[in-house]
């Protein structure tokens, strides 16, 4: 059985893979908002931040995921403290809210796909 001092350091490391995901997109958002003042890179400068948020993404993707599986685990254990069995629930909301996140960094890169190829 694991030790249920593990528990917050699960979810603080998640926290942290989270935050260090929302950082690396909005090295991205910068990259692709700056783009325009490269006139002689602007294309390459868009493609680097469009390789940015891909990267976010699939970081975000992998906690996330990784996060999801200790919490199925959890779900299984017999004897977890009754406070931790109500913080399963919230827990699950934070992984719902970061594929809300994703979803709307794939509108960008989408957005910015087309816009390249319209230019």
């Amino acid at each position: 059985m694991t030790k249920f001092h593990e528990l917050q350091s699960a979810l603080n490391g998640y926290t942290s893979m989270i935050r260090n995901m929302f950082l690396t997109s909005s090295i991205g958002f910068v990259a692709i908002t700056f783009s325009n003042q490269f006139i002689k890179y602007q294309t390459h400068m868009q493609i680097m931040s469009l390789v940015i948020f891909i990267y976010s993404i699939i970081y975000g993707i992998k906690a996330t995921f990784d996060f999801k599986e200790y919490l199925k685990y959890l779900n299984q254990v017999s004897n977890l403290p009754e406070v931790y069995k109500m913080q399963l629930d919230n827990w699950e909301q934070w992984i719902i809210l970061t594929y809300l996140y994703i979803f709307i960094l794939l509108i960008i890169i989408f957005a910015t796909l087309f816009r390249l190829v319209l230019v």
